[in-house]
């Protein structure tokens, strides 16, 4: 009897291991693998922002506003922007400012002051619609500014840049001479200049122009940003390409193009439309990444990696615009984050910039405002500090990009103009971003890691509602040779993980 029973509690105690393992197997049978490349693309060297746009009732200049001023640096931002485009009456007709203009220009100065204290560099750009109107044809859909002004649009940037000189601040990085010059303005004002898309070649007139000002100056070591497009269909147009002669509202911008030409010819010396003195004025690209497509995306990259000679890649303005400043696309958050990880991964910016992290405009959030708001609350939506986490925690200049593959059918880890994955690797740590944007919960090992720790925040991208809420550590793992198992992904959420090493 002892024997009979002493089988068959051994028989069930494998029956009940079995069961376990095969319902462990179960349980984790859809699991994933997801892994950091070694392998490095671009370094990141700023991540960060547009200052408020240059009126004082979108709160500019921001050092008038110590709750902006806050903001800005609790989420660690490493570069700025500040622009000037659109300000009507800002300059007389021979590029000398007037008295609004002096009052914008000595604002411009308190903030560069203010980021110099900081240690923030910056970039700035100007603006094509900143002369009284008889600076311009007046065809609301073909003018853009008439060629006897250009050298006066050059004396307006050149103001700028010698107040800031004469306060003893620091110089920008990058200038460039004007915002979207694809982009019409034709606003009611009777006193607004109207115009329209700049033509090609006035862009590369400008540009060149403004370099060798800059150099007669002894400003040598700003550099020149080329060409400060909406979007890449424009930014590879103005850099040289055929976009198969086609045509839009704006008025026939693309009517002038070359034979079915791309990869940035005017940069290519193997062009036969290459500018040597273009390419020798411009000393970075710039360019917003708003409407692309995976084409145009490509057109941008390869035209880059072929003619980019080791200048810098900036990507200055980015929200995610729906169209109405007062409709939230859903899912505002997270696609925001899959938005720039798209950018970093696909686009390979060195730099990358949100159109306003901080104003008081509009309310906020809202398309193009992430904090602040007219009614002063400045509520920060859970992108604000999914985008913090990276900003503070990477090393400008000293972080390299890598992709991350998966076995994974519900993330995005290739080129597509929004991505779910993406690693940051710095000296001393390493930050990989992983959206969930599919439809349920994931489960995945991490691999291709350094260190012996990390950290797993996350925060929920999917709440429109979700404010002033840090993002929540939830898990501190031990890394066991690189790898770190069974990360949970929670539906719509935005996981964060650093760990203690980097390479």
């Amino acid at each position: 009897m002892k024997t009979y029973l002493k089988s068959f509690i051994t028989l069930s105690f494998i029956v009940l291991l079995l069961c376990s393992n095969a319902l462990y197997s179960q349980a984790f049978s859809e699991i994933g693998t997801t892994t950091v490349s070694s392998e490095n693309q671009q370094i990141i060297k700023g991540l960060g922002g547009g200052l408020p746009w240059p009126s004082r009732g979108s709160g500019f200049p921001i050092t008038e506003h110590p709750e902006g001023m806050k903001i800005l640096l609790d989420m660690g931002i490493s570069v700025a922007r500040i622009y000037w485009h659109n300000q009507y009456l800002m300059f007389d007709k021979n590029g000398d400012p007037t008295d609004r203009g002096k009052a914008m220009i000595d604002g411009f100065v308190q903030e560069v002051r203010w980021l110099n204290e900081n240690n923030i560099p910056y970039n700035m750009d100007g603006g094509i619609n900143n002369m009284p109107r008889e600076c311009y044809f007046n065809d609301p859909w073909t003018g853009h500014l008439l060629p006897e002004y250009e050298p006066a649009q050059v004396k307006t940037i050149m103001h700028v840049l010698k107040a800031i000189k004469n306060a003893g601040l620091r110089m920008p990085l990058v200038v460039t001479p004007f915002n979207e010059p694809s982009a019409p303005a034709t606003p009611s004002n009777p006193n607004y200049p109207v115009t329209g898309s700049m033509a090609r070649e006035q862009c590369v007139r400008i540009s060149k122009l403004l370099r060798n000002e800059m150099n007669r100056a002894d400003f040598n070591d700003v550099l020149l940003g080329y060409s400060e497009n909406g979007q890449p269909m424009y930014a590879n147009f103005y850099a040289g390409n055929d976009i198969n002669g086609k045509q839009d509202a704006y008025g026939g911008l693309f009517v002038n193009v070359a034979g079915s030409e791309k990869k940035w010819p005017f940069f290519n010396p193997a062009s036969l439309r290459y500018d040597a003195e273009l390419d020798a004025a411009v000393g970075a690209f710039t360019t917003h990444s708003y409407y692309p497509g995976v084409d145009d995306i490509n057109d941008y990259v390869d035209g880059y990696q072929l003619t980019g000679k080791g200048r810098d890649n900036w990507m200055t303005e980015y929200c995610l615009w729906g169209g109405d400043y007062n409709v939230v696309i859903p899912n505002y958050n997270q696609e925001l984050l899959r938005k720039f990880i798209s950018d970093i991964a696909f686009f390979k910016f060195n730099y990358w910039q949100f159109w306003n992290i901080w104003n008081i405009s509009s309310r906020a959030p809202c398309t193009d405002i992430l904090c602040g708001g007219n009614d002063r609350m400045n509520r920060k939506p859970a992108a604000y500090y999914a985008l913090a986490k990276i900003f503070k925690n990477i090393k400008p200049g000293e972080t390299y990009v890598r992709r991350l593959t998966t076995d994974l059918p519900g993330l995005t880890v290739t080129d597509a103009v929004a991505m779910d994955a993406i690693a940051l690797v710095s000296p001393d740590k390493t930050v990989v971003v992983l959206v969930n944007s599919s439809s349920g919960e994931i489960y995945t090992h991490l691999k291709g890691l350094y260190g012996k720790s990390a950290e797993v925040y996350q925060i929920n991208g999917s709440s429109n509602d979700l404010f002033d809420t840090d993002m929540t550590l939830v898990n501190a793992p031990k890394i066991d040779d690189g790898v770190i198992s069974a990360i949970r992904l929670p539906v719509n959420t935005i996981t964060i993980i650093i760990t203690d090493k980097g390479k």
